[in-house]
């Protein structure tokens, strides 16, 4: 196991979390074709998300990607599609921390959230950190 994975349980009752997994469910059903960016406001880093993401977990992922240093990835398992602000089941997500290469981050976030999904279906990259471009 590479030192720089975690994993990370959310919980139902926390509303960040909730509106994070109700983005992830939609994931699992459509395919991710284009990305949008936000830069952290320290000018070196942006978080790289999917287009189709809800806007509050667009806005929960722009938080969490503020003073994280490239590279590092968020991955939540899928469900159930949802609509945005519908809430979701506790889910565990997979975090990759400094990596060497957003590929490394990315894999090794899907790996640690794949060990830990219990029921759900498969895990998705739904943030990757990576230098301004």
């Amino acid at each position: 196991m590479l030192g720089w994975s975690t994993q990370r349980k959310l919980f139902v009752g926390d509303k960040t979390m909730k509106k994070l997994f109700t983005a992830t469910a939609i994931l699992s059903t459509a395919l991710i074709t284009s990305t949008a960016s936000f830069a952290d406001g320290h000018g070196g880093t942006e978080i790289v998300i999917p287009a189709n993401m809800c806007q509050e977990t667009i806005d929960v992922l722009a938080k969490w990607a503020i003073g994280k240093k490239p590279y590092s990835a968020f991955a939540v398992p899928t469900g159930k599609p949802r609509e945005c602000g519908e809430p979701g089941p506790a889910v565990t997500a997979g975090i990759a921390l400094s990596a060497p290469s957003a590929r490394e981050a990315q894999a090794a976030a899907l790996r640690v959230c794949n060990e830990n999904r219990g029921n759900f279906g498969r895990c998705v990259v739904i943030g990757t950190v990576r230098p301004k471009s």
